[in-house]
């Protein structure tokens, strides 16, 4: 059986001090997958176009991790500056 490829985190524009995108798998939306900046309390879940955002996110370094059951778990180091949008 063929392993699901890993998952993508994808940035897009939003509000203040926010990181949000969509996640995807072989371009199609995951729905159901959790977000989270590895080592605090900030996290989302995707909704059905694979969207998540999370707010009020403190400027600094984080891991950006997104894992779902079934996909391989995917990491990416992201910086947020004071009022960004990553």
């Amino acid at each position: 059986a063929a392993l699901p490829a890993p998952l993508a985190a994808q940035p897009a524009p939003a509000g203040n001090s926010r990181v949000v995108g969509v996640v995807t798998s072989s371009n199609a939306p995951v729905a159901n997958a959790q977000v989270a900046l590895v080592g605090t309390r900030f996290g989302a879940v995707t909704d059905n176009d694979g969207r998540y955002s999370i707010g009020g996110v403190p400027a600094g370094s984080y891991t950006l991790r997104v894992q779902r059951i079934g996909f391989a778990p995917s990491t990416r180091p992201i910086t947020v500056a004071p009022g960004q949008v990553v």
